[in-house]
């Protein structure tokens, strides 16, 4: 990983990794599976999600997006 995220000037790369490594072992305990497979569904849902935002911002042009 090469991205370096800052906030107020400050690093925050390592606040936001373990972020993320919470929501996946949240993930991880309400569906009960694997940490492999919660990385996975955590990285379908950010797709998914970022998605959705692109349909809303260009309406009727993008209905068939799924």
């Amino acid at each position: 990983m090469h991205d370096i995220y800052y906030f107020n000037g400050q690093d925050i790369t390592m606040n936001v990794c373990i972020q993320i490594h919470r929501v996946i072992n949240l993930i991880q305990e309400q569906e009960k599976i694997d940490f492999e497979e919660a990385v996975g569904n955590f990285i379908v849902f950010k797709r998914i999600k970022h998605l959705l935002k692109l349909k809303m911002a260009y309406g009727q042009k993008m209905l068939n997006i799924f």
